[in-house]
């Protein structure tokens, strides 16, 4: 009998992605990071630690846009990792074991697009590939394309020990790969690019805004907002019954399954609306129309 998988550290783990190249672009269009920019950076590299140690780089879609991420533990310590990713942020990109084995490079100058945290054993950094005065900024003011600027760059570091019990490093490096189109990606009317989950029906009168997935494992998360005040969960319940899924009530967090088919949907609320995640681990997913 197939082992059902309830996929909540992978659905947390891309969407802190995914908050947090938004909120990086953001700082940089207001010229410096804010406290609460560090925070959601710091948690895109939580959320990509659970990944195995010595994972090899591996693909998200995120509204249709590819990044790839790599991880490894290393005997370097932290702070020459976050100094080695700093300095060389605007080179070539690098992955996680490039990143743990950091060689000497020009450091960015402050009008630079490179930002830095380091704290309490943990740290990161993240920059756009183009220096500042680039002409690639003229073609970026009208592409709102990361990539006619380098692309996005990241790299996160945390303290803490191997399965010897010996001091590790480990290290995560995320980079983008091919158009990252701001403006499409995350249009401010009607649905992101993308696709909704097989199976799965939108919440009635809500619009998606992300969906990402890991094509080479299968892991797929969706997320749908409507307006405020309107609440998500008993329509969405009743329509995974209705489509034939058994669904359980966890402390307002719906757990779905359908024979070997898992599914958990989560829902919050903000000063912008009201939404819905349905995360689904290791099955298809197909391309979404607008609705």
């Amino acid at each position: 009998m197939r082992r059902r998988r309830e996929p909540r550290a992978s659905g947390r783990r891309v969407a802190a992605l995914v908050v947090a190249i938004g909120a990086l672009y953001a700082a940089w269009t207001i010229g410096r990071v804010r406290a609460q920019g560090h925070e959601r950076m710091l948690a895109l590299g939580e959320g990509l630690s659970r990944l195995t140690p010595e994972a090899g780089p591996r693909v998200v879609e995120i509204n249709g846009a590819r990044v790839r991420v790599s991880s490894v533990l290393t005997d370097a310590p932290l702070e020459r990792v976050i100094d080695g990713a700093y300095a060389s942020c605007l080179e070539a990109p690098r992955d996680a074991a490039a990143l743990a084995a950091p060689r000497d490079a020009e450091a960015p100058s402050w009008l630079d697009p490179v930002t830095r945290w380091q704290e309490d054993g943990e740290g990161f950094v993240g920059c756009l590939g183009a220096r500042a005065g680039s002409d690639r900024w003229e073609v970026f003011a009208r592409s709102f394309d990361l990539e006619d600027v380098g692309g996005f760059r990241y790299a996160y570091a945390r303290e803490g020990r191997g399965p010897d019990g010996r001091p590790r490093t480990r290290v995560i490096a995320v980079r983008s790969e091919g158009p990252f189109a701001l403006e499409a990606m995350f249009p401010r009317e009607g649905d992101a690019p993308g696709f909704d989950l097989d199976g799965v029906p939108r919440p009635d009168g809500a619009r998606r805004v992300l969906s990402v997935r890991e094509p080479d494992v299968g892991r797929a998360l969706t997320v749908h907002r409507a307006p405020p005040g309107r609440s998500l969960i008993a329509g969405s319940r009743a329509g995974l019954e209705r489509a034939g899924w058994r669904v359980r009530d966890v402390q307002g967090t719906l757990h779905a399954d359908r024979g070997a088919d898992a599914l958990v949907v989560s829902f919050g609320e903000d000063a912008r609306g009201t939404w819905a995640t349905a995360v689904r681990d290791g099955l298809p997913s197909r391309a979404g129309a607008p609705r």
